[in-house]
């Protein structure tokens, strides 16, 4: 008897919805282990949860109101916090975000203002992420192309291209 090739297999669930195949395993963990990830006692363990289903985007959308749920609790470090609001924004490429854009904006100003800079290329990459849905950031990411950092200056650049429709 002849083994199935790996390709029949793959032609098997290219056939499935997006949204079983993702269900089952997200970066080698479900969905479900994921979403209790977001709950984790280790800020680095939520943070990553949270950015594996911000790649995953809206394969995912099934994770959006548990990571809603953890960022509207406002009570998580910084770190934590950008990673799940670009969960939000990737999860939910049509979904009113202003409240996660306003949070951002503070985070990308405190950076600018030396308060917290290490989430400052999060926080403007999730802006970006958000694209014409943040057009309410343009002035702070602007401020952000002054910034010392090429990198900062190079994320801020991006972001307002996607955010302005690639007319910057």
């Amino acid at each position: 008897m002849r083994k199935a090739a790996p390709l029949t297999l793959f032609f098997f669930l290219s056939l499935m919805p997006a949204s079983i195949v993702a269900a089952q395993t997200v970066g080698g963990l479900s969905l479900d282990a994921l979403i209790e990830q977001l709950n984790d006692g280790l800020p680095v363990t939520r943070a990553m949860a949270a950015m594996q289903l911000a790649a995953c985007r809206v394969r995912c959308t099934a994770a959006l109101p548990a990571v809603r749920q953890k960022f509207a609790e406002g009570n998580d470090e910084t770190m934590v916090n950008v990673a799940l609001s670009r969960a939000i924004v990737c999860l939910d490429p049509q979904g009113d975000v202003s409240d996660i854009v306003d949070y951002l904006i503070r985070v990308v100003d405190g950076g600018l203002n030396g308060q917290d800079d290490r989430q400052l290329e999060r926080a403007i990459q999730a802006l970006g992420e958000a694209g014409p849905r943040a057009s309410v950031a343009i002035p702070v990411l602007q401020a952000a192309q002054n910034h010392w950092a090429g990198s900062v200056k190079n994320d801020a650049f991006a972001a307002l291209q996607k955010i302005q429709g690639g007319r910057y």
